[in-house]
């Protein structure tokens, strides 16, 4: 069972990856059903949004990797996400 820790710095995908790392850690990636419920119980704790371990790496809405690497083998998105709100290119992964 892997262990999670929350931060509420308000930052960039980048820059929650690098800190992350520069804690010997990573952003969660989630790869399952079991492991989005774990991770949002862990969250119940707190309020808001963060980052997790998946970017478009093409920047096309269509090419989504782990950080760690390789394809996503697990969505459970919003309807008609991702969709570039605003002309905002979303390229980063949040859960809610």
């Amino acid at each position: 069972i892997p262990e999670y820790s929350i931060s509420t710095d308000e930052t960039t995908w980048q820059d929650a990856k690098a800190g992350c790392e520069s804690q010997c850690g990573k952003l969660a990636e989630i790869c399952s059903q079991a492991e989005q419920d774990a991770v949002k119980d862990f969250l119940q704790e707190g309020d808001g949004r963060y980052w997790v371990g998946v970017s478009d790496v093409v920047g096309d809405n269509k090419h989504y990797e782990y950080t760690s690497g390789g394809s996503v083998i697990y969505t459970d998105w919003m309807e008609n996400e991702p969709n570039n709100v605003g002309g905002t290119a979303e390229d980063c992964v949040e859960i809610m």
